[in-house]
Protein backbone atom coordinates (compact mmCIF):
# COMPACT_ATOMS: atom_id res chain seq x y z
CA UNK A 1 0.00 0.00 0.00
CA UNK A 2 0.95 3.08 -0.47
CA UNK A 3 -0.73 6.55 -0.84
CA UNK A 4 1.13 9.59 -0.48
CA UNK A 5 -1.21 13.14 0.48
CA UNK A 6 -0.46 16.43 -1.01
CA UNK A 7 -2.24 19.70 0.71
CA UNK A 8 -2.49 23.41 -0.58
CA UNK A 9 -4.31 26.15 0.75
CA UNK A 10 -4.78 29.91 -0.66
CA UNK A 11 -6.79 32.72 0.38
CA UNK A 12 -5.58 35.18 -2.48
CA UNK A 13 -8.02 37.37 -3.60
CA UNK A 14 -7.81 36.02 -7.21
CA UNK A 15 -9.46 33.27 -7.90
CA UNK A 16 -6.96 32.22 -10.47
CA UNK A 17 -4.08 32.95 -7.90
CA UNK A 18 -6.06 31.20 -5.62
CA UNK A 19 -6.40 27.84 -7.30
CA UNK A 20 -2.63 28.09 -9.30
CA UNK A 21 -1.51 28.20 -5.72
CA UNK A 22 -2.76 25.54 -3.40
CA UNK A 23 -2.50 23.43 -6.42
CA UNK A 24 1.06 24.24 -6.61
CA UNK A 25 1.79 23.63 -2.61
CA UNK A 26 0.27 19.76 -3.56
CA UNK A 27 2.72 19.56 -6.44
CA UNK A 28 5.62 20.18 -4.16
CA UNK A 29 4.41 18.17 -1.13
CA UNK A 30 4.28 15.41 -3.89
CA UNK A 31 7.57 16.21 -5.03
CA UNK A 32 7.27 18.01 -8.15
CA UNK A 33 4.79 14.76 -9.14
CA UNK A 34 0.87 15.21 -10.69
CA UNK A 35 -1.31 13.35 -8.22
CA UNK A 36 -4.03 10.56 -9.36
CA UNK A 37 -7.09 12.02 -7.63
CA UNK A 38 -7.58 15.74 -7.06
CA UNK A 39 -9.85 16.90 -4.24
CA UNK A 40 -11.13 20.42 -3.86
CA UNK A 41 -13.15 22.52 -1.38
CA UNK A 42 -13.09 26.50 -0.82
CA UNK A 43 -15.60 29.20 0.42
CA UNK A 44 -18.50 30.29 -2.17
CA UNK A 45 -16.58 33.15 -3.39
CA UNK A 46 -14.07 30.73 -5.22
CA UNK A 47 -16.77 28.57 -7.14
CA UNK A 48 -15.52 29.96 -10.21
CA UNK A 49 -14.51 27.95 -13.44
CA UNK A 50 -11.27 29.96 -13.63
CA UNK A 51 -10.17 28.35 -10.02
CA UNK A 52 -10.70 24.90 -11.94
CA UNK A 53 -9.02 25.34 -14.63
CA UNK A 54 -6.34 26.97 -12.73
CA UNK A 55 -6.28 23.95 -10.60
CA UNK A 56 -6.20 21.39 -13.41
CA UNK A 57 -3.61 23.59 -15.37
CA UNK A 58 -1.28 22.32 -12.68
CA UNK A 59 -2.51 19.02 -11.61
CA UNK A 60 -2.51 17.53 -14.99
CA UNK A 61 -5.47 15.70 -16.09
CA UNK A 62 -6.39 13.79 -12.81
CA UNK A 63 -10.06 13.33 -11.54
CA UNK A 64 -10.60 16.06 -9.74
CA UNK A 65 -14.07 16.09 -7.50
CA UNK A 66 -15.29 18.82 -4.26
CA UNK A 67 -17.60 20.76 -3.19
CA UNK A 68 -17.81 24.87 -1.82
CA UNK A 69 -17.82 24.65 2.32
CA UNK A 70 -18.40 26.96 5.62
CA UNK A 71 -14.96 26.49 6.37
CA UNK A 72 -11.60 23.99 6.35
CA UNK A 73 -9.91 22.09 8.98
CA UNK A 74 -6.11 21.39 7.65
CA UNK A 75 -3.11 20.28 9.41
CA UNK A 76 -2.06 23.81 10.35
CA UNK A 77 -5.80 25.01 11.81
CA UNK A 78 -9.06 26.00 10.62
CA UNK A 79 -9.15 28.14 7.36
CA UNK A 80 -11.99 29.87 6.22
CA UNK A 81 -12.96 31.87 2.90
CA UNK A 82 -9.99 30.05 1.16
CA UNK A 83 -9.35 27.12 -1.54
CA UNK A 84 -8.22 23.80 -0.30
CA UNK A 85 -6.55 21.29 -2.76
CA UNK A 86 -5.47 17.93 -1.93
CA UNK A 87 -3.82 15.69 -4.06
CA UNK A 88 -3.22 11.64 -3.87
CA UNK A 89 -0.45 9.83 -5.49
CA UNK A 90 -1.37 6.16 -5.24
CA UNK A 91 0.55 2.83 -5.75
CA UNK A 92 -1.27 -0.30 -5.28
CA UNK A 93 -4.81 1.32 -5.47
CA UNK A 94 -6.81 3.03 -7.88
CA UNK A 95 -10.00 5.04 -8.11
CA UNK A 96 -12.93 5.82 -10.58
CA UNK A 97 -15.48 8.46 -10.07
CA UNK A 98 -19.20 9.51 -11.20
CA UNK A 99 -21.69 12.09 -10.44
CA UNK A 100 -25.34 12.09 -10.56
CA UNK A 101 -27.29 15.14 -11.17
CA UNK A 102 -31.01 16.50 -9.96
CA UNK A 103 -29.98 15.39 -6.71
CA UNK A 104 -33.40 16.72 -5.35
CA UNK A 105 -35.98 15.11 -7.51
CA UNK A 106 -34.73 11.45 -6.19
CA UNK A 107 -31.97 11.32 -2.99
CA UNK A 108 -32.13 8.18 -2.80
CA UNK A 109 -32.80 6.75 -6.05
CA UNK A 110 -29.64 8.93 -7.04
CA UNK A 111 -27.70 7.30 -4.34
CA UNK A 112 -28.29 3.92 -5.52
CA UNK A 113 -27.25 5.19 -8.74
CA UNK A 114 -23.98 6.96 -8.10
CA UNK A 115 -22.82 3.59 -5.93
CA UNK A 116 -23.88 1.28 -8.74
CA UNK A 117 -22.09 3.84 -11.79
CA UNK A 118 -19.04 3.29 -9.51
CA UNK A 119 -18.95 -0.19 -8.87
CA UNK A 120 -19.91 -0.82 -12.55
CA UNK A 121 -16.33 1.15 -13.59
CA UNK A 122 -14.36 -0.33 -11.19
CA UNK A 123 -15.63 -3.99 -12.87
CA UNK A 124 -15.10 -2.54 -16.26
CA UNK A 125 -11.56 -0.54 -16.14
CA UNK A 126 -9.82 -4.40 -15.91
CA UNK A 127 -7.25 -2.53 -13.59
CA UNK A 128 -6.61 -5.47 -10.54
CA UNK A 129 -6.88 -2.62 -7.90
CA UNK A 130 -9.85 -2.20 -9.02
CA UNK A 131 -11.35 -5.15 -8.07
CA UNK A 132 -11.00 -4.78 -4.39
CA UNK A 133 -13.18 -1.71 -3.51
CA UNK A 134 -12.63 -0.28 0.08
CA UNK A 135 -14.05 3.45 0.62
CA UNK A 136 -16.62 5.33 -1.33
CA UNK A 137 -16.40 9.45 -0.71
CA UNK A 138 -19.24 11.53 -1.65
CA UNK A 139 -20.10 15.43 -1.53
CA UNK A 140 -24.34 16.00 -2.02
CA UNK A 141 -25.41 19.57 -1.94
CA UNK A 142 -26.70 20.14 1.61
CA UNK A 143 -29.54 21.92 1.09
CA UNK A 144 -31.60 20.43 -1.56
CA UNK A 145 -31.47 16.97 -0.39
CA UNK A 146 -31.14 14.59 3.08
CA UNK A 147 -27.91 13.38 3.92
CA UNK A 148 -29.64 10.34 4.99
CA UNK A 149 -31.83 9.06 1.72
CA UNK A 150 -28.36 9.92 -0.30
CA UNK A 151 -26.53 7.20 2.26
CA UNK A 152 -29.62 5.35 2.49
CA UNK A 153 -29.55 4.70 -1.73
CA UNK A 154 -25.43 4.09 -1.63
CA UNK A 155 -25.55 1.82 1.12
CA UNK A 156 -28.15 -0.55 -0.86
CA UNK A 157 -25.59 -0.82 -3.58
CA UNK A 158 -22.56 -1.42 -1.39
CA UNK A 159 -21.25 -4.38 0.16
CA UNK A 160 -21.17 -4.27 4.12
CA UNK A 161 -16.63 -3.69 3.72
CA UNK A 162 -17.01 -1.02 1.72
CA UNK A 163 -17.05 2.32 4.13
CA UNK A 164 -18.46 5.50 2.84
CA UNK A 165 -17.72 9.06 4.40
CA UNK A 166 -17.73 12.33 2.91
CA UNK A 167 -19.46 15.71 3.13
CA UNK A 168 -22.58 17.78 2.54
CA UNK A 169 -21.94 20.68 0.15
CA UNK A 170 -22.03 24.42 2.43
CA UNK A 171 -21.84 28.19 1.12
CA UNK A 172 -20.17 29.84 3.89
CA UNK A 173 -23.70 29.65 6.11
CA UNK A 174 -25.72 31.65 3.91
CA UNK A 175 -27.86 28.87 3.16
CA UNK A 176 -28.57 29.95 -0.20
CA UNK A 177 -27.16 27.45 -2.40
CA UNK A 178 -24.05 25.50 -2.29
CA UNK A 179 -22.02 23.88 -5.76
CA UNK A 180 -20.20 20.56 -6.07
CA UNK A 181 -17.13 19.90 -8.47
CA UNK A 182 -16.29 17.56 -10.94
CA UNK A 183 -13.72 17.42 -13.15
CA UNK A 184 -13.96 20.99 -14.78
CA UNK A 185 -17.42 21.13 -14.07
CA UNK A 186 -19.11 23.09 -11.11
CA UNK A 187 -22.68 22.37 -10.31
CA UNK A 188 -25.59 22.25 -8.18
CA UNK A 189 -28.47 19.92 -7.00
CA UNK A 190 -25.79 17.28 -7.65
CA UNK A 191 -23.79 14.53 -5.92
CA UNK A 192 -20.61 13.39 -7.06
CA UNK A 193 -18.60 10.67 -5.44
CA UNK A 194 -14.73 8.60 -5.47
CA UNK A 195 -14.94 4.52 -4.92
CA UNK A 196 -10.88 3.74 -4.08
CA UNK A 197 -9.87 0.30 -4.26
CA UNK A 198 -7.27 -1.57 -3.84
CA UNK A 199 -4.49 -2.09 -0.66
CA UNK A 200 -5.88 0.59 1.49
CA UNK A 201 -6.90 0.85 4.91
CA UNK A 202 -9.26 2.98 5.66
CA UNK A 203 -10.57 4.35 8.73
CA UNK A 204 -13.50 7.09 9.62
CA UNK A 205 -13.83 8.84 12.89
CA UNK A 206 -16.30 11.48 13.60
CA UNK A 207 -16.74 13.66 17.27
CA UNK A 208 -18.44 16.86 17.75
CA UNK A 209 -18.07 17.94 21.70
CA UNK A 210 -21.96 18.81 22.25
CA UNK A 211 -23.57 18.58 25.37
CA UNK A 212 -27.06 18.34 26.18
CA UNK A 213 -28.69 21.05 27.40
CA UNK A 214 -32.29 20.42 29.09
CA UNK A 215 -34.86 17.57 29.64
CA UNK A 216 -35.06 14.82 26.67
CA UNK A 217 -37.88 15.56 24.22
CA UNK A 218 -39.38 12.48 22.66
CA UNK A 219 -39.95 12.67 19.02
CA UNK A 220 -43.96 12.55 18.60
CA UNK A 221 -44.34 12.92 14.98
CA UNK A 222 -41.58 13.01 12.03
CA UNK A 223 -41.25 11.88 8.43
CA UNK A 224 -38.03 11.35 6.69
CA UNK A 225 -35.95 14.62 7.57
CA UNK A 226 -38.69 17.29 8.88
CA UNK A 227 -39.70 16.89 12.63
CA UNK A 228 -42.98 17.93 12.85
CA UNK A 229 -43.99 16.96 16.72
CA UNK A 230 -41.32 17.33 19.92
CA UNK A 231 -43.61 16.14 23.17
CA UNK A 232 -46.94 16.82 21.06
CA UNK A 233 -46.00 20.29 20.57
CA UNK A 234 -44.49 21.95 17.24
CA UNK A 235 -41.22 21.16 16.86
CA UNK A 236 -40.03 24.50 16.56
CA UNK A 237 -41.14 25.23 19.74
CA UNK A 238 -38.09 23.98 21.61
CA UNK A 239 -36.25 26.72 20.03
CA UNK A 240 -39.10 29.64 21.11
CA UNK A 241 -38.79 28.38 24.72
CA UNK A 242 -34.85 27.66 25.19
CA UNK A 243 -34.00 31.31 23.12
CA UNK A 244 -37.27 33.68 23.68
CA UNK A 245 -37.48 34.07 19.80
CA UNK A 246 -40.96 34.16 18.22
CA UNK A 247 -42.02 31.41 15.42
CA UNK A 248 -42.38 34.81 13.14
CA UNK A 249 -38.49 35.67 13.87
CA UNK A 250 -37.23 31.71 13.44
CA UNK A 251 -39.35 31.51 9.70
CA UNK A 252 -38.12 35.11 8.93
CA UNK A 253 -34.48 34.84 9.43
CA UNK A 254 -32.04 32.19 8.63
CA UNK A 255 -33.16 29.26 11.54
CA UNK A 256 -30.14 27.52 10.43
CA UNK A 257 -27.81 30.30 12.17
CA UNK A 258 -29.45 29.60 15.65
CA UNK A 259 -29.35 25.84 14.82
CA UNK A 260 -25.72 25.62 14.01
CA UNK A 261 -25.20 26.43 17.61
CA UNK A 262 -28.18 24.81 19.14
CA UNK A 263 -28.61 21.78 16.94
CA UNK A 264 -31.01 18.53 17.37
CA UNK A 265 -29.06 16.13 19.38
CA UNK A 266 -30.94 11.94 18.97
CA UNK A 267 -29.52 9.52 21.39
CA UNK A 268 -27.20 6.53 19.69
CA UNK A 269 -27.15 3.11 21.38
CA UNK A 270 -23.91 2.25 22.56
CA UNK A 271 -22.61 5.50 21.37
CA UNK A 272 -20.76 8.06 24.13
CA UNK A 273 -21.85 11.27 21.83
CA UNK A 274 -25.44 12.01 20.64
CA UNK A 275 -26.14 12.17 16.69
CA UNK A 276 -26.68 15.53 15.83
CA UNK A 277 -29.44 17.16 12.94
CA UNK A 278 -29.30 20.99 11.92
CA UNK A 279 -32.70 22.15 10.92
CA UNK A 280 -32.42 24.77 7.88
CA UNK A 281 -36.25 26.12 8.57
CA UNK A 282 -39.29 25.79 9.57
CA UNK A 283 -42.05 24.10 7.80
CA UNK A 284 -45.55 23.93 8.38
CA UNK A 285 -47.22 23.84 11.56
CA UNK A 286 -44.07 25.01 13.10
CA UNK A 287 -42.01 21.52 11.85
CA UNK A 288 -38.38 21.70 11.51
CA UNK A 289 -36.90 20.42 8.04
CA UNK A 290 -33.77 18.99 9.08
CA UNK A 291 -30.28 18.11 6.62
CA UNK A 292 -30.55 14.58 7.50
CA UNK A 293 -32.93 12.48 8.82
CA UNK A 294 -34.29 12.03 12.62
CA UNK A 295 -33.52 8.61 13.24
CA UNK A 296 -30.19 6.38 13.33
CA UNK A 297 -29.87 3.83 10.62
CA UNK A 298 -26.90 2.15 11.44
CA UNK A 299 -25.98 -0.13 7.84
CA UNK A 300 -27.64 -3.41 8.01
CA UNK A 301 -29.26 -3.00 11.26
CA UNK A 302 -32.61 -1.49 11.99
CA UNK A 303 -32.89 1.56 13.61
CA UNK A 304 -33.10 2.99 16.67
CA UNK A 305 -35.99 5.08 18.28
CA UNK A 306 -34.45 8.04 19.92
CA UNK A 307 -34.98 10.99 22.48
CA UNK A 308 -34.09 14.41 21.54
CA UNK A 309 -32.53 16.81 23.50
Amino acid sequence: MSVKLGVGVSSQADVVAAGHEAAGQVISDLGGRRPDLVFVFCSIRFANPRMLKAVRSVTGEAPLVGCTDAGGIITAGPKRRSVTVIGLLMKDCACVTAIELHLSIAPRAAGERLAAALMRQAGLAGREALRDPRCVLVFPDGLTASGSEVLSGIDKKLAPNVLVAGAMAADDLFFQRTFQFYNDEILTDSLPGVLLCGDLKVGIGVRHGWVPVGRPRRVTRSSGNVVYQLDRRPAVSIYEDYLGLKRAELTQESLASVTLTYPLGTEVPGQPEYLLRDAIRVGQAGSLICTGDRRWKPRNKRPATPRTN
